[in-house]
């Protein structure tokens, strides 16, 4: 049985944020672009939370519960954000 995914994009100053288990991801754009390691300029973040308790209801605030984060940076041709597909997880597929 998946995961229920979790909205906390109103948490948040970000393009979404969502929750599942006991990850966390939120999708914000960025002020100015950023040059990568690759030398492309990226307009887009991703922060991923790992989390010490699961997500449960928008209202539990467990995104605040981070053990550790990580950020990636990405062009917005890198993903799809297509409308009644706003579940990040399906969009960055960070997990096997």
């Amino acid at each position: 049985m998946p995961e229920t995914v979790i909205d906390y994009t109103d948490s948040f100053d970000c393009v979404a944020a969502h929750g599942r288990g006991r990850d966390v991801l939120i999708l914000r754009r960025v002020n100015y672009p950023l040059k990568r390691f690759d030398g492309k300029k990226a307009a887009y973040e991703v922060e991923y939370r790992w989390l010490s308790v699961a997500c449960q209801n928008e209202k539990d605030e467990a995104w605040a519960r981070a053990r550790g984060q990580e950020f990636t940076y990405w062009q917005a041709q890198e993903f799809d954000m297509k409308k009644g597909r706003e579940n990040l997880f399906e969009v960055f597929r960070l997990f096997p």
